[in-house]
């Protein structure tokens, strides 16, 4: 052993301290300290303190676990009221292109009769395709050009007196 430890016949060890006694020069008084206390008195203070310790490192970690919890949850609804704005405009986009049936490109139409050629080269009358291909509806009258051409005799119109606007 070394000068600041001794043993005892037991096999005990200790802390050895000593201090020189000022008024009885070459007298030393020594302090035995057991070890085994001393370990027990600093591991209850080491206990002590790393306890609080411990206690504040949950109590940071059960507050950061909280704000965590409080924050994914806001996220949570924020992405639900998301999808739901997502999901109504998709309803309502997959309703108006519902009710969206409209015509476009280019139609072979014949010059005098007016008839269209389908997809499949067949002519038809301009009504039925377009009532075939879109939601319009027609009812018949005559323009007051045919009415003079075609009922010379009958007066259908009365004269504009526009300029010839109807």
């Amino acid at each position: 052993m070394d000068q600041n430890h001794a043993a005892d016949s037991l096999g005990n060890t200790y802390y050895v301290h000593r201090q020189e006694v000022a008024a009885f020069p070459g007298w030393h008084l020594v302090h035995l300290n057991d070890l085994k206390k001393v370990r027990e008195k600093a591991g209850a203070v080491f206990l002590k303190a790393s306890g609080f310790i411990v206690l504040a490192a949950i109590a940071a970690f059960g507050f950061i676990i909280f704000f965590l919890y409080i924050k994914t949850k806001n996220e949570i609804v924020q992405r639900k009221k998301a999808e739901e704005q997502r999901d109504r405009l998709i309803l309502d986009l997959q309703k108006a292109l519902a009710d969206v049936n409209t015509l476009s490109g280019m139609l072979p139409i014949c010059s005098s009769c007016k008839k269209i050629r389908d997809d499949e080269g067949y002519w038809n009358q301009i009504e039925g395709y377009i009532q075939k291909h879109s939601d319009a509806e027609f009812s018949h009258g005559i323009c007051p050009d045919c009415a003079k051409k075609l009922y010379p005799d009958f007066d259908l119109y009365d004269e504009p007196t526009d300029g010839g606007k109807a």
